[in-house]
């Protein structure tokens, strides 16, 4: 399991690095009420879905960040 390093910023930056991860749970949140259709159609299967939807909000790619 990796961990993210917060960048030495100043608090805006901070900010908008927690608002990420809050974007980050919803996304995972919404994806655990999928059905087996609608992940067909983004290309998921069940597994696939439930084991992204249980990463925790801060364990995502560091392009998301805009880093």
């Amino acid at each position: 399991m990796s961990h993210i390093t917060l960048p030495k910023a100043g608090w805006i930056k901070r900010a908008r690095i927690v608002g990420h991860w809050l974007d980050v749970w919803t996304e995972r949140r919404h994806l655990e009420r999928l059905d087996e259709r609608m992940l067909a159609d983004i290309g998921l299967t069940d597994v696939e879905a439930r084991t992204e939807s249980q990463r925790p909000a801060w364990d995502l790619p560091r392009d998301r960040f805009g880093w």
